[in-house]
């Protein structure tokens, strides 16, 4: 084998090195992003129905039975989950609702997460 036949193996090895590098880098880097966005998921759950609860509540509510009713909308815990006219919004490990005067209380209790208190008048 020549000089210039050795160069050229050296190269085509490292321009394979690198690819194998930045794949790995590549991969690394997607893996991460992905894993810290799904971290922020059940946090964002979390702000999202307690919003869709107080966006509820601006229209007025009451509480009738278990259930809280603000304007046409239901929101009911069942089975660890507390859900809106049926649909799933938040797993919980408990849930208060209660009225004081003209004001509406409710205390959510996600599963993982502080207890977070929602308030709005009626």
């Amino acid at each position: 084998m020549t000089r210039r036949g050795f160069t050229l193996l050296e190269l085509l090895l490292s321009v394979s090195m690198v690819g194998v590098v930045l794949d790995i880098g590549i991969t690394a880097t997607g893996t991460l992003l992905r894993l810290s966005h799904d971290a922020g998921q059940p946090a964002l759950r979390v702000d999202l129905a307690c919003d869709a609860l107080r966006r509820d509540l601006g229209a007025g509510g009451h509480i009738q039975g278990s259930d809280l009713l603000a304007g046409t909308i239901r929101w009911h815990v069942a089975g660890g989950a507390l859900t809106r006219d049926g649909v799933e919004r938040l797993r919980v490990s408990g849930v208060s609702w209660q009225e004081s005067g003209r004001e509406v209380i409710v205390r959510i209790r996600p599963v993982g997460f502080a207890e977070r208190e929602v308030c709005a008048w009626r």
